[in-house]
């Protein structure tokens, strides 16, 4: 494999388009330029992001369960009509995965997965919760040894790795590296796994610009893919605690922290300098 080029380092994309005027602009370009620079404090950030998330329940929950519904079902119709994103996946790939494998290994749990982990216990570590979390995903989806699987969208491979290691077939192991928009195989999978997504709100939201494209991706409700059903139908349905998620980030941020002086050496390595490694720290950082 050949080393990351230095052009390819992570770098924020500033897409800012606002209907708001000016003076929003300009203060929310500063607010990236600090976020770039890691001006901003850990106290800072959390109330930035507890501002984010207040809006969003501001945004999602109506006075009245008739317009709770048809805000829902507006939603909803909408995703009907929306095509499968795909123009921005280059971008994405990109900011999250185009870093080495030894930094991620500072900030990440030892299978590198990077999303929600299960902490079955208060004393868990941030490897036995990735470990209890695959065990939940295999229970829940019936993974059993002679099954075909594809996972789309996997990241650093932490599942496909972990039911291959369990099973002890590590030679089945293929990667797919393909626009799934575009990709046509002939293949028939026993299970197919989706894994997590982000959201991309408005103009106006910081985070979102930070790190996607607005528009580039959608988390859905737990009931939404009860509203899809033409092609498949559900069978099972199952919630898990946000509080699972607020500790897997708690612990990414520790190790990241942790470990910053050994982070900012390897990316030096494959950025090309410090200012681009301290850059790409405060990115995972947020």
């Amino acid at each position: 494999m050949e080393p990351p080029k230095k052009e390819t380092c992570l770098s924020p994309a500033l897409t800012i388009s606002m209907d708001s005027g000016q003076p929003k602009k300009e203060s929310m370009l500063k607010l990236l330029d600090r976020l770039d620079r890691g001006l901003v404090s850990n106290e800072e950030l959390r109330e930035l992001v507890t501002i984010q998330l207040d809006k969003r329940l501001k945004w999602g929950y109506k006075p009245t369960n008739e317009e709770q519904l048809a805000f829902h079902l507006e939603f909803i119709n909408s995703l009907k009509n929306m095509d499968i994103s795909g123009g921005n996946t280059e971008m994405i790939n990109r900011e999250l995965y185009e870093v080495p494998v030894p930094f991620l290994k500072l900030m990440f749990g030892k299978a590198l997965k990077q999303s929600a982990c299960y902490f079955k216990h208060q004393s868990m570590t941030i490897d036995e919760a990735e470990a209890a979390m695959h065990d939940l995903y295999c229970e829940r989806a019936q993974i059993k040894d002679g099954l075909t699987i594809l996972d789309i969208g996997c990241g650093q491979g932490a599942l496909i790795f972990y039911i291959a290691q369990r099973n002890l077939n590590l030679q089945n192991v293929k990667v797919i590296l393909a626009d799934v928009t575009k990709y046509e195989t002939e293949a028939i999978y026993d299970r197919v796994i989706i894994i997590e997504a982000l959201e991309a709100l408005d103009s106006e939201d910081w985070y979102s610009e930070y790190l996607f494209l607005k528009g580039s991706v959608t988390v859905i409700a737990a009931s939404t893919l009860l509203y899809f059903q033409d092609d498949v139908s559900v069978l099972n349905h199952w919630i898990l605690n946000g509080k699972h998620m607020a500790r897997t980030h708690e612990s990414w941020l520790k190790k990241l922290l942790n470990n910053r002086n050994a982070a900012i050496d390897i990316l030096k390595v494959c950025l090309g300098t410090e200012e681009a490694a301290e850059k790409c720290i405060n990115h995972f950082r947020l």
